[in-house]
């Protein structure tokens, strides 16, 4: 293993990186979870008997109920899509020991004393 020195914190003692692994495990599981929950809703979609017990009412649907759902619809969909990858925001951490101090950040971060 080969020393890198730092001027300010000394010799560099260990190099930490992000657990990849651990983390497109952990994207994996939202999107299968994400999955299961789409095929249900289809599967009881497809699975539900129409009644014709029932008689629908027809509603006259304007064109701002239709922006209104598709805008609840879009932040909805952004929102869980930011869930379920923001776990890769975190593949560039890495820790740096020195003698001296710690290197915290994206590749070779600030230094902490």
């Amino acid at each position: 293993m080969e020393l890198m020195t730092n001027s300010n914190l000394g010799i560099e003692l260990a190099h930490l990186r992000a657990d990849i692994r651990k983390i497109l495990f952990r994207v994996g599981v939202r999107i299968l979870f994400t999955a299961f929950i789409i095929v249900f809703i289809l599967l009881d979609y497809i699975l539900l008997e129409p009644s014709g017990n029932h008689t629908a009412k027809k509603t006259a649907q304007t064109t701002l109920d239709a922006i209104i759902g598709i805008s609840v619809a879009a932040i909805f969909v952004i929102t869980y899509m930011v869930y379920v990858f923001s776990p890769l925001f975190h593949c560039r951490d890495s820790m740096i020991f020195y003698q001296n101090g710690i290197g915290v950040g994206k590749k070779h971060g600030p230094s902490i004393h």
